[in-house]
């Protein structure tokens, strides 16, 4: 209300539902100012104005409930899709865009390489599948290799001055 058009609005809407009312209080042959007008037709009048918000709302209510449930099922049917094709290992490097050559194309890291040097690395590429709650490396040994995410994600995690491991950044597919 604090918007002066919407004011506006508001006022030409009651001075309409007004000049409507009596214009039919007076074809009816009581003019709507009356108490008479209001003990004959006062409950209908009422009812009829809380029903149309009502009935609004209503429908408005079971739009968003739609949309909401239309958008949770899309949302869990992808999340089951995922969860199946990690754990179960299919859909990994099997596909033509999943191939060694495309995955080091999609790498933010390696784009900047030469096409001649990227097309060697992707020779050099060997993949693998490494389950979940799996560790890429033991802690303390020397990292022997890079690994380049295609499905999933993996937590980084560093070992505090107090021996235990801190989830330190998560690291998603490209």
């Amino acid at each position: 209300m604090a918007d002066p058009s919407t004011r506006k609005q508001v006022s030409f809407g009651l001075i309409w539902i007004t000049a409507i009312s009596y214009f039919t209080g007076r074809m009816a042959g009581i003019p709507l100012f009356t108490l008479a007008f209001w003990q004959m037709h006062g409950l209908q009048v009422i009812l009829i104005m809380a029903s149309a918000p009502l009935l609004m709302l209503l429908g408005h209510t079971v739009w968003v409930f739609w949309l909401f449930g239309r958008d949770q099922a899309k949302s869990t049917l992808h999340t089951v899709a995922l969860w199946w094709r990690r754990w179960s290992g299919r859909g990994a490097m099997s596909s033509g865009h999943n191939t060694p050559l495309a995955v080091v194309r999609r790498c933010p890291l390696l784009r900047p390489i030469p096409a001649s040097a990227r097309k060697l690395l992707a020779e050099r590429l060997t993949p693998f599948r490494l389950g979940p709650w799996k560790m890429l490396s033991d802690i303390g040994v020397p990292i022997p290799r890079i690994s380049i995410i295609v499905s999933g994600q993996v937590g980084v995690y560093r070992e505090s001055a107090t021996g235990n491991l801190e989830l330190m950044q998560v690291l998603n597919e490209n």
